[in-house]
């Protein structure tokens, strides 16, 4: 019995000290454009991972770009009240991290509204 215990204990210990890639599911808080203007998406890896999809809000609704190349990044126009949302899901290797967000410029360039997440591991 005793044996049987010990045999339990160390398998616990190995299964939870066991390395690997982590889970990295970001979402970055939606908002709306506050005027016309210019949005931009990025996703960038630091290190070792991968990003399985990325889902964001362009003009005519949600975009899942599956098993993109990295850095990801994409520009267009965005009218008043439009939608403002990015959401990766991703792994990453110990050491490393995965950063999403978005940036908001009006017509002239200014009044910024930059948003992102990140995780590391």
């Amino acid at each position: 019995m005793r044996s049987l215990m010990i045999f339990a204990a160390l398998l616990l210990a190995f299964s939870c000290s066991k390395k690997g890639p982590k889970a990295c599911d970001l979402s970055v808080p939606t908002q709306s454009a506050p005027d016309n203007g210019n949005l931009s998406y990025s996703v960038t890896l630091i290190g070792n991972g991968s990003v399985s999809s990325i889902t964001y809000q362009d003009p005519t609704g949600p975009v899942t770009v599956s098993n993109p190349q990295l850095p990801f990044s994409i520009s267009f126009g965005i009218v008043k009240g439009g939608t403002m949302a990015i959401s990766v899901t991703g792994k990453v290797e110990e050491g490393s991290g995965l950063q999403a967000g978005y940036l908001y410029l009006d017509l002239i360039g200014a009044n910024p509204v930059n948003v992102a997440s990140s995780c590391t591991f």
